[in-house]
């Protein structure tokens, strides 16, 4: 008796300190899951499924966000976060039968129409989380054959499912049969700052959020010890995961055919019994993972297991820390080499990177791994000019165990909070946010006070472009809060200033060199948009998914999760005459609107140095003789795997123009690597390979040619050919063709009837 009256002593104190959190009404737009009716049990004894539940729907069908106050939510029962679909009662075309369609053409007769966003999102007060717990051992949780997720963000189908139809009058189908998720039109959803507990459950998994446009997951551990997953499927293109931390389960994240364009940034996946990352299906249909500065800590003998084939797509890695607690590989394959790609990996224990590679780390002990990419047969990379079936690139070398925490910020810092000691809200210096009152002298007071101003619900007109000030910090409720203009910064190298989580409905001039851009994107306009970075011009931008123009910059820039589609501008995107500029993963459409206007190329570098983008994939359709990636006389350049996934015509992948020559990766392969000379070596490192020495060098070079080659050829950076020579025999060849050449890089070819090899020489 003592210690129920203990426990109910406790849950009360809890229940005054949440309603003292509380006291104050929260800002316009967000719902609080423990006020009534819902009055969710914040202490973690009551179940609130049905409550969590009731608050969900009802913020999603009044466009509010679903604000999670710190405590404990215990649950029974997948928390069904559900963009619905609704019976369309016009409609511009129909087909035979009567249908609706709608501009894609296909017979649907349902389209969610009045654009409901799931947006659930936890305080930040207190310096913890609130957590989501699944009761232990929860009815439909036990078998990990049969997974269940505990949190459930997606998209009601809008195609007609099931049902019969009459062989006599096909135009008499019963009810489709809705249930289906459809992962490519599941928009503009957030989880944000919740943490889940999976504990005891064997066959659970933390949260499918198959996220396309617009969706973020950020900023939550899901504890999995004694679960099978922490994800299953993340958000991609023009959103992203970032700061997600799984601890335990069998796996990390399983993915399977539905993963849109996944990018994992500053993920931590640690103490997995099989695998920090999994393909969880045999059929094909992935698109490639990228994950940067992310720490894979496996308790097995892999990192990431690809056993499963999955056609084309593979593997990027940036900037990771990857730990195995015993001797192992970083990625598990079942019979062949997969496309992976890595740039500085710090692995320990691994000893080697794939399976079936023919190179191993020596020894164990930490090691980074600056460069790596080795990929299927029926790939191609384009190096220096050299078309090849395959880079077989690996450099590396012993290293130290490396702070994770820096390399952790490098990609993510947390964004501003409304429950900020320091942050103010724009409606107390007079904004009205009703989209017609000019609220302009309402942003200059509160910047003239404060660093970080916070924009609640609403449309906030400013007829006159907002200057961002060096450090101002302006943040909202993402697709519910709205600048309603123009904005620009100041133009200094120096300057931290920052938008996020707003929709932008103007243009935008960037010109802060030390800036975060997250989320920030015009999600409402019919008139597709170019951001202009500029001048000074730097930092990091999540999630954008318009057209940019990056003219003339020169400070570190940083683009995750990008997506640019269906835009009537040829290129579509552009960097010109700039230098440091990294895209981690790039989504695109062209050629998919039935016009024929948008067939024009994603993205182009021209006149620019030392650009990196890790992945260019997308729907591509036909775009003629323009490329899916135009490099024009730039230098310093490497990009990753690149493919459309459903081209149709024989347009390039990648086209590389130097003055008045050209090369190309068609669409028919799958871009390994393209590089242009690199400001680092990429000579390949295998042992069983002919050896050249000295390289660099001065005047001339040997080459220890084995068995199976009988030509070497030696190009410029140009792709001209300077030297060809038949070898008959395996032994050393000294050549002294290039005594009389300028210093520089270049492409040396070793051709056999069963092999071919490139290597970079570099002449002093």
């Amino acid at each position: 008796m003592k210690l129920l009256l203990h426990k109910i002593t406790l849950s009360l104190i809890f229940l005054l300190f949440v309603f003292n959190i509380n006291a104050t009404a929260l800002p316009k737009g967000l719902l609080d899951i423990t006020s009534a009716p819902y009055n969710a049990d914040p202490t973690g004894v009551s179940d609130c499924t049905a409550a969590i539940q009731a608050a969900v729907n009802y913020a999603r069908d009044n466009n509010m966000v679903c604000f999670f106050p710190i405590g404990t939510y215990l649950i029974s029962e997948t928390i069904n976060c559900e963009q619905p679909v609704y019976k369309s009662l016009t409609g511009p075309l129909s087909d035979a039968c009567g249908k609706y369609k709608s501009t894609d053409g296909k017979n649907q007769h349902y389209w969610n129409d009045t654009n409901d966003m799931i947006y659930l999102l936890g305080s930040t007060k207190g310096g913890s989380r609130p957590v989501i717990k699944l009761a232990p051992n929860a009815a439909g949780f036990g078998d990990a054959a049969n997974p269940k997720v505990a949190v459930k963000i997606w998209a009601q189908t809008r195609d007609d499912r099931g049902g019969t139809v009459d062989p006599l009058n096909p135009c008499l189908v019963a009810t489709p049969v809705w249930g289906k998720e459809q992962t490519n039109i599941n928009f503009n959803h957030t989880f944000k700052g919740i943490d889940i507990d999976l504990s005891a459950n064997p066959g659970a998994i933390g949260i499918r959020f198959t996220g396309s446009q617009g969706c973020y997951m950020m900023d939550s551990k899901i504890i999995a010890d004694g679960a099978l997953a922490g994800l299953n499927n993340c958000c991609g293109q023009g959103g992203g995961t970032y700061n997600i931390e799984v601890q335990g389960g069998q796996y990390g994240i399983r993915l399977d055919v539905e993963a849109r364009f996944p990018m994992l940034a500053s993920c931590i996946f640690k103490g997995q019994t099989v695998a920090c990352v999994q393909t969880s299906q045999i059929s094909g249909g992935y698109v490639p993972l990228v994950m940067v500065g992310c720490l894979l800590d496996s308790k097995s003998t892999q990192a990431i297991d690809l056993t499963n084939p999955n056609g084309y797509p593979g593997i990027n890695m940036i900037d990771c820390v990857i730990n195995l607690n015993q001797p192992g590989v970083l990625v598990k394959t079942k019979s062949s080499i997969e496309n992976v790609f890595l740039e500085n990996v710090t692995v320990n224990n691994i000893t080697k990177v794939q399976t079936y590679d023919s190179q191993s780390l020596n020894g164990t002990g930490w090691k980074t791994i600056s460069l790596y990419s080795n990929a299927k047969s029926n790939t191609r990379s384009l190096v220096d000019g050299i078309t090849s079936t395959s880079s077989s690139i690996f450099n590396y070398g012993q290293s130290t165990q490396p702070d994770y925490a820096s390399i952790h910020n490098k990609h993510w810092s947390a964004l501003p909070s409304f429950e900020d000691e320091d942050a103010v809200n724009i409606t107390d210096f007079g904004a009205v946010g009703n989209g017609s009152t000019n609220d302009i002298a309402a942003f200059k007071a509160a910047m003239a006070v404060s660093k970080k101003i916070f924009l609640p619900k609403g449309n906030f007109k400013i007829a006159e472009t907002l200057v961002l000030g060096a450090n101002t910090h302006i943040f909202g409720l993402d697709k519910f809060s709205i600048i309603g203009g123009n904005i620009t910064t100041v133009d200094d190298s120096n300057a931290s200033s920052s938008v996020s989580l707003l929709n932008i409905a103007g243009d935008v001039n960037w010109k802060a060199g030390k800036s975060v851009f997250a989320f920030a994107s015009d999600k409402y306009s019919t008139n597709p948009k170019t951001y202009s970075l500029t001048g000074n011009a730097g930092g990091r931008f999540y999630g954008i998914a318009v057209a940019f123009n990056v003219n003339g910059t020169t400070m570190p820039m940083n683009f995750y999760a990008y997506n640019i589609e269906r835009s009537q501008a040829n290129p579509m995107s552009i960097i010109q005459n700039a230098k440091n500029v990294k895209i981690f993963y790039q989504k695109s459409e062209a050629g998919t609107n039935g016009t024929g206007l948008d067939t024009n190329t994603p993205i182009q570098i021209l006149n620019s140095s030392n650009v990196r983008i890790y992945c260019v994939t997308g729907n591509i359709v036909d775009t003629g003789d323009r490329p899916m990636v135009d490099v024009v006389n730039s230098t310093d350049i490497l990009i990753s795997q690149v493919k459309s996934f459903t081209t149709t015509g024989a347009f390039p992948n990648i086209r590389e123009t130097i003055g008045t020559t050209v090369f190309e990766i068609p669409t028919t392969y799958m871009a390994a690597l393209y590089v242009r000379n690199l400001a680092t070596d990429i000579t390949t490192i295998n042992e069983t390979l002919p050896l050249v020495y000295p390289n660099p060098f001065v005047n001339c070079f040997s080459v220890n040619v084995t068995d199976g080659y009988n030509n070497i050829d030696i190009y410029n950076s140009l792709g001209q050919i300077l030297f060809s020579q038949n070898v008959l025999e395996a032994k050393q060849y000294s050549i002294n063709v290039l005594a009389d050449k300028s210093p520089g890089i270049y492409l040396m070819n070793m051709n056999g009837k069963e092999a071919k090899k490139t290597y970079k020489i570099i002449k002093r």
